[in-house]
């Protein structure tokens, strides 16, 4: 119960103690409750609320006043709030008056202490000060908007405002502003404010940079007040340094200073081409394919390379080629007179359960007629998404091969080719 002798104040305390906030719903005069007190309240006592729930009280306004208010030397604003509960209407009038402060009241019809009639109209009116005040206008140039419409309120002068774009004067601020500061005016003129906008965006329009040197799509995008952004990529119809493509594209219109983004060429991808000298061809088809190349051969017979064995490659070993390219290699036919070997493909399937390291050697071996031929050793690396290494390699019908990993000392797999 809030109505036991406190005041809102005290009031206001306690439901904030509770969680919950106090607002007046009204203040009315009482003959026995002063002023300020709680009269009584909205949500009766042991009522349930909810965390943050306002309570509606009403408050005293202490005793009716028995007679009207002075109003005289009040602005408007005061005056209505003097006025606030009592059974009257306020109307306003404004007139010129040297004596009397501008907005001030000077004269009101009910005189102060007078019956006051439920209903009744009381005018009150206002000064407009003097009518020939005259007053200095304000320097208003490079304040703000609402600096100088304070400016002007002091000097009991209004702003009208209009805006327009200025390369010098920053957003916002006065541009100009007419009468000039220091002419002479009446109170109450009007001053005509210049705001400005800020530099005037101009457009333009994206030229074609695409198929040109990098530097020189840098002075076309300049030209036309564009700035540029790249990145670089492999291509293999665009020469390196020449811009691939551009965005925006041609003929776009933007702002001025927007970025263009530019994709240079790099040129064709290159690699550096791996040995394959002395590698059964399937082998070295393998590694050219796993380099990003291709392989033709030819057949030669050879004294010192075993049949199926590459005796040569072009290019060379550690030559820079586009990636994609072809190396020719020479295929090992045995020595011209040798008996004809017949070779056969096979695939050979590795678990990687069977491998015990992520990164590898493979290696393979075959002996026929009491002869045994090594083969290069291979690096492999096990694919993350995969579960066993495969290779295709091609050996003698008859022979017996051996597969070892990682140089072991017994193979890992072996077998005989029919």
């Amino acid at each position: 119960d809030l109505s036991d002798g406190i005041t809102y104040e005290q009031a206001k305390e306690r439901l904030n103690a509770l969680g919950l906030y106090a607002e007046v719903e009204s203040a009315i005069y009482h003959d026995t409750i002063a002023k300020g007190y709680v009269i009584s309240q909205k949500e009766a006592p042991g009522t349930m609320a909810r965390h943050k729930d306002i309570i509606h009280l009403t408050v005293s306004r202490g005793q009716e006043p028995s007679g009207m208010p002075d109003f005289i030397n009040l602005t408007k604003l005061q005056a209505i709030e003097r006025a606030a509960g009592l059974p009257i209407t306020l109307e306003f009038e404004e007139v010129f008056d040297p004596e009397v402060r501008k907005g001030l009241v000077l004269e009101q019809s009910a005189i102060k202490d007078s019956r006051i009639e439920p209903g009744m109209t009381v005018l009150l009116t206002i000064s407009k000060g003097s009518e020939n005040v005259m007053v200095k206008v304000p320097v208003l140039t490079g304040e703000t908007e609402e600096e100088a419409d304070r400016i002007l309120r002091e000097a009991n002068l209004r702003m009208e405002t209009s805006q327009r774009n200025s390369d010098t004067v920053p957003e916002g601020q006065v541009i100009s502003q007419r009468p000039s500061a220091g002419t002479e005016v009446k109170e109450d003129s009007i001053v005509d404010v210049v705001i400005s906008l800020g530099p005037k965006i101009k457009r333009t329009k994206v030229p074609d940079v695409t198929g040109i040197l990098h530097a020189d799509a840098i002075a076309a995008l300049r030209n036309v007040k564009l700035q540029n952004s790249f990145t670089e990529e492999y291509s293999d119809t665009v020469a390196e340094g020449l811009v691939i493509s551009q965005s925006p594209v041609q003929d776009t219109e933007v702002d001025e200073d927007t970025v263009v983004n530019l994709v240079i060429s790099l040129g064709p991808e290159t690699v550096s081409v791996p040995s394959v000298t002395n590698l059964i061809q399937s082998e070295a088809s393998t590694i050219l394919s796993n380099a990003g190349l291709k392989m033709t051969y030819t057949e030669s017979f050879s004294d010192t390379v075993a049949m199926g064995y590459v005796i040569s490659q072009s290019p060379g070993v550690g030559a820079s080629v586009a990636k994609g390219s072809t190396v020719s290699v020479v295929i090992s036919k045995g020595p011209e007179d040798a008996e004809e070997i017949v070779y056969k493909e096979l695939k050979i399937v590795v678990p990687y359960s069977d491998i015990p390291t992520d990164t590898f050697t493979v290696s393979m071996a075959y002996e026929l007629d009491g002869e045994r031929t090594e083969s290069k050793v291979i690096e492999a690396t096990k694919d993350p998404n995969g579960t066993e290494y495969t290779t295709i390699v091609s050996m003698p019908a008859g022979s017996t091969w051996y597969l070892y990993i990682n140089n072991s000392q017994a193979p890992l797999q072996q077998g005989r080719i029919q």
